[in-house]
C-alpha cells in the first residue's frame, strides 16, 4: 500500500491510524523502504513513544501528553496560549510563525544578525535559530544575538505576516 501511494516519491510521512500498532508497523515498513524519508507517528499510549521512534519515526506526536500540556498551560500561562494561538493559528490576524534555512549560496550566510538586518528589511521577529539545520544535531538558540552569525543551513524562526515571511525568503537569496 505504501508502494502504491508514491512512498518513493514522499518527502514525508503521517502515521495516525487508530492503534499504535498499526502505526509501528507503518513506521518500520516505511523507514526500510525509505530510509530518508520524514516520519511524523501519532502515539496514544505514553508507553509507545519510545517505541515509535526507535520503529524508525522521526517525530511523534501524542494528543494525550500534548493536550494535557495544553491544558495546564491555559491555567498556568494564560495570556501566553492566547498569544500563541493568535500568532499561529488565527484565521482573522495575519501573524505567522514560519522557518527559514539559509541557503548555502545566500548573500547573507557568514553574516551577523545585525549584518543581515531581517527585521529592517522585512519586518519580521528573530524567535530563535536552529543552528546546524533541522536535523539531530541541529541545537536552538532562543532570541539570537546581534552577533550570531548565519551558516548555511541554519534555520530562523520568525514571527510576521505572510507578506514579510515571503520578502525574508527573496532577502536570502539575494
Amino acid at each position: 500500500t505504501l508502494i502504491r501511494a508514491g512512498l518513493h516519491r514522499a518527502r514525508g510521512l503521517v502515521a495516525c491510524l487508530s492503534s499504535d500498532t498499526d502505526n509501528l508497523f507503518i513506521c518500520l515498513s516505511a523507514r526500510d523502504l525509505k530510509p530518508d524519508l520524514t516520519i511524523v507517528a501519532r502515539a496514544y499510549e505514553e508507553e509507545t513513544l519510545d517505541k515509535l521512534y526507535r520503529a524508525g519515526a522521526t517525530h511523534v506526536v501524542s494528543p494525550n501528553v500534548s493536550g494535557a500540556i495544553r491544558m495546564a498551560s491555559v491555567l498556568v500561562r494564560p495570556s501566553v496560549v492566547s498569544f500563541l494561538d493568535i500568532a499561529t493559528r488565527s484565521s482573522d490576524l495575519a501573524l505567522r510563525m514560519e522557518q527559514a534555512a539559509i541557503p548555502a549560496h545566500s548573500p547573507l550566510a557568514g553574516r551577523s544578525l545585525a549584518e543581515a538586518r531581517i527585521p529592517q528589511e522585512t519586518g519580521l521577529i528573530v524567535i530563535a535559530m536552529r543552528k546546524g539545520g533541522s536535523g539531530p544535531e541541529g541545537r536552538f538558540v532562543f532570541n539570537p544575538g546581534a552577533d550570531t552569525r548565519l551558516e548555511p543551513d541554519d534555520e530562523l524562526i520568525v514571527l510576521g505576516r505572510l507578506e514579510q515571511i515571503q520578502q525574508l525568503r527573496l532577502h536570502l537569496e539575494t
